[in-house]
């Protein structure tokens, strides 16, 4: 999929440099929620263009008495249109930001843990961290890294996703409506997409933790098949064999002259015969 982006608020591959993000000041609103942004020293936004990367799908995840909740796995798996450095680039960025949030837990430990934790202590903290970046062992000793996209609305079959998320086929806009759409997108393609992601910071209970929320996907254009109506047999300006095929006649053997038997050539044969055994009797 090529390059369509001409929007200067949102990182290319390229472009990403951690140096240049920041997460605001935490802050405790009237409800006594905490609050802190991820953004960019430049623009105070954070929007990020993904490169093509391979998703399994929408997963749902389901807990008794609610809502499911929906996501879209992004692997570190390129496409073959797509330079590996630029989706490890992509990858090494989104780590180093979890760094960065670790070290944000450990400044303001006291808001979020009721509790000061140091440097030294840090391991603590990262153990209270949700990590944007997922990497897991398979079992044949492979390690897998994936993100996990978020929308912003909660999981409805006809819920309405349009207003939240844009999905683009080429340059055209689907006009995906509900959520029932966009599965029945996923279900049909197993190729790989393209994303433009919100990074965020939230903080539950004493834990907190980086999410990817979507703001809009491309997904390749269906490849459409279609019989040949022209010459569709494979042949090149080095392939002249097509010029020299020639007709081949099945060749058809010349039958043996065979010894024509007529009522005298029998007569002498029995004439012979008699004269073999008269003198078998004269013996």
């Amino acid at each position: 999929m090529s390059n369509t982006n001409n929007n200067s608020s949102v990182k290319r591959v390229k472009d990403l440099n951690i140096e240049s993000l920041d997460i605001s000041p935490l802050k405790v609103s009237k409800d006594k929620k905490l609050i802190a942004y991820i953004k960019d020293k430049e623009t105070n936004f954070s929007l990020f263009e993904t490169p093509d990367l391979f998703t399994s799908g929408l997963l749902k995840f389901e807990t008794a008495g609610s809502v499911p909740s929906i996501s879209l796995p992004l692997s570190k798996y390129g496409s073959n249109n797509e330079k590996p450095e630029n989706v490890e680039k992509f990858f090494n960025f989104f780590k180093d930001l979890d760094n960065k949030a670790i070290e944000y837990g450990i400044k303001y430990s006291k808001l979020i843990f009721k509790k000061d934790y140091t440097i030294e202590q840090r391991p603590i903290v990262e153990a209270l961290f949700n990590r944007g970046v997922v990497e897991k062992e398979g079992k044949n000793g492979i390690m897998y890294t994936s993100i996990k996209l978020k929308f912003n609305k909660k999981y409805e079959p006809n819920g309405d996703v349009n207003a939240d998320v844009l999905v683009f086929e080429g340059k055209t806009n689907l006009n995906v409506q509900t959520f029932s759409d966009l599965e029945e997108i996923f279900t049909d393609r197993k190729t790989p997409i393209r994303a433009i992601i919100q990074p965020r910071i939230y903080f539950m209970g004493n834990k907190f933790g980086i999410t990817y929320h979507v703001s809009q996907l491309l997904i390749p254009e269906k490849m459409k098949i279609e019989k040949p109506k022209e010459f569709a047999f494979s042949s090149t300006e080095d392939d002249s064999s097509i010029g020299q095929m020639k007709e081949v006649v099945p060749q058809v053997k010349t039958p043996q002259p065979q010894e024509v038997i007529t009522e005298d050539s029998e007569e002498e044969e029995e004439e012979e015969e008699e004269e073999e055994e008269d003198d078998e009797e004269e013996h």
